[in-house]
């Protein structure tokens, strides 16, 4: 008996329409409405990981340009030096006497010529006097000077570089003594030593 109904139902199953669906299967409707609700689930998972892949790189962009900015920011920063200077500008008249020396930064972050400030005292000095000797220079209108990071001299006129620490320099000028009155203390005190006064645009010697 249990045989004949089992080949009964078979049958039946191999009867069974097109348009006909096994007992307990869900609705069309049904089926349709889940599969949108799962692709919808899967494509907001996949928005929501682009947006999150995308605040993480955005983030790390600005840690990069905030840091890199930070480094060059510190690269170029730079601090200003007492740099004695007087009215002479290019054009107004001049006194000629050559003058040079090696450029350097002192202890108390003044500007000096290592070497005679005249050369033709320098000839006449031995050349380890002329290591011991520190000149002191005033500079034409325009000029200043900054010490970077790297404890590196630069030299401008009006803003443009004109010459780095290290540089041999030449001029023109003339050689004096500090007047009674002056206080500068990139320079000598009045009446003790020479300082030169340069009446021309400075030249990095080759």
């Amino acid at each position: 008996m249990m045989d004949r109904d089992g080949d009964l139902a078979a049958d039946a199953g191999a009867r069974r329409g097109p348009d006909e669906v096994p007992a307990g299967t869900p609705p069309v409707d049904d089926i349709i409405r889940g599969t949108r609700v799962a692709r919808r689930r899967k494509r907001t998972a996949g928005l929501l990981g682009l947006a999150v892949a995308l605040a993480c790189a955005a983030v790390i962009q600005q840690a990069a340009t905030r840091d890199h900015g930070a480094g060059a920011g510190a690269q170029v920063a730079a601090t200003p030096l007492d740099l004695p200077t007087s009215g002479w500008s290019s054009g107004d008249p001049a006194m000629t006497a050559a003058a040079g020396g090696t450029l350097a930064v002192d202890e108390d972050g003044c500007v000096y010529l290592a070497g005679a400030a005249d050369l033709q005292a320098l000839t006449r000095a031995g050349s380890a006097d002329q290591e011991r000797r520190r000149s002191y220079w005033v500079w034409p209108a325009g000029y200043t000077a900054t010490v970077d990071g790297d404890a590196r001299l630069t030299i401008y006129s009006y803003g443009s570089v004109v010459a780095h620490g290290g540089d041999v320099v030449e001029v023109g000028g003339a050689s004096t003594y500090v007047s009674a009155g002056t206080a500068d203390p990139c320079l000598p005190k009045p009446g003790t030593d020479e300082v030169f006064i340069v009446m021309s645009s400075v030249r990095v010697a080759p």
